[in-house]
């Protein structure tokens, strides 16, 4: 990586402002920290007294649908919109918005945006020089030859956009977007517009790159596949409000209620006793002497698995139960379940 002393004058930074000594300790304990941040448009609460945490070099997975104020948040911790309530903390720094920073946001901090656009008509290397603009001009080469290796397409830095594939101009555009080394990356659903086999190989390149940088990561996206293959933490944000947080694996495994469960793959809703349980389908197994019965109303082909619905006492809708063979509709099977 290049040394910060490569930088022309781009600007001093701001002093850290004075913490009261208890805000002071918890912020200093956690990279990024928010703290009861709340921002409305009119009449619509769009983020909701979130508060969380994300240490140094973790990447974080925002997750939830469309309107739930993920990209809200993301532009608040830019710094590029104003919070109406709570404080947002980078590295011990308070985070403001445009109404108290003549320029909005933070050279150490960078949004990218989901559709990031390259110079149709400037080869691969044109486009990353144009993006080392803050680099004193005898080490902007070295910069794209940086870049060029982080991306793996060195041998593509004569050719033009229109050239690459979808994946390559991605990732072209995401080393552009970082080519000033901010010390946090905040990416807005970059895997949103691609299909799932190039979204699998973006998404394991742009990971890569991040970690080689070091960078502390947030992204947002609706597809907990993305949660699943590269966030080290997950937080699911329903309408403004954070319903769960936790790694991966602790919220498919320990959803706090129906919705947060099945975001992440089909759950089951089942009323066993006097108890309601949310149950995935691989908990449930097939067995001749099972406890529960059910009566196969469709059993579909998924590739590894058939997947079948089906009709029983112990829920209100049809349960999802996965089986190695296909069933005719109108079987009656036994199962049981596992915690």
């Amino acid at each position: 990586m290049v040394e910060e002393c490569v930088y022309g004058d781009i600007g001093g930074t701001e002093p850290k402002k004075e913490l009261a000594p208890d805000l002071a300790k918890a912020v200093s304990e956690h990279y990024i920290f928010l703290s009861g941040v709340s921002k409305s448009y009119g009449d619509k609460v769009v983020v909701n007294d979130i508060s969380l945490i994300v240490d140094e070099g973790e990447t974080l997975c925002i997750l939830g649908e469309s309107g739930s104020g993920k990209s809200t948040l993301l532009k608040l911790i830019a710094g590029h919109l104003d919070t109406d309530g709570g404080e947002i903390y980078v590295d011990e720094e308070m985070i403001e918005g445009p109404t108290d920073k003549l320029v909005p946001g933070y050279k150490h901090i960078k949004l990218i945006h989901q559709n990031i656009k390259l110079s149709q008509f400037k080869t691969i290397h044109d486009n990353l020089k144009s993006a080392t603009y803050e680099f004193k001009p005898e080490f902007r080469e070295d910069k794209v030859k940086e870049l060029l290796k982080l991306t793996k397409l060195e041998d593509k830095v004569d050719a033009f956009p229109p050239e690459l594939s979808g994946g390559q101009q991605q990732r072209i555009a995401i080393g552009a977007a970082l080519a000033n080394e901010p010390d946090v990356a905040l990416l807005d659903e970059p895997f949103s517009h691609l299909d799932v086999p190039l979204k699998a190989e973006i998404r394991k390149d742009l990971m890569t790159m991040l970690d080689e940088l070091g960078m502390t990561t947030i992204f947002v996206s609706h597809d907990a596949n993305d949660a699943f293959a590269v966030a080290d933490k997950v937080v699911v944000l329903r309408e403004g409000i954070i319903q769960q947080s936790g790694t991966p694996e602790e919220i498919y495994r320990n959803p706090v209620n129906e919705y947060v469960a099945g975001f992440f793959g089909p759950v089951n809703v089942l009323k066993i006793e006097d108890a309601t349980l949310l149950v995935r389908p691989e908990q449930i197994r097939l067995s001749d002497n099972g406890t529960y019965t059910g009566k196969v109303k469709e059993s579909t082909f998924y590739g590894f698995h058939y997947l079948n619905k089906v009709e029983s006492d112990m829920s209100q809708e049809e349960i999802t139960i996965y089986s190695k063979e296909k069933f005719e509709v109108g079987t009656e099977i036994k199962f049981d379940y596992s915690e």
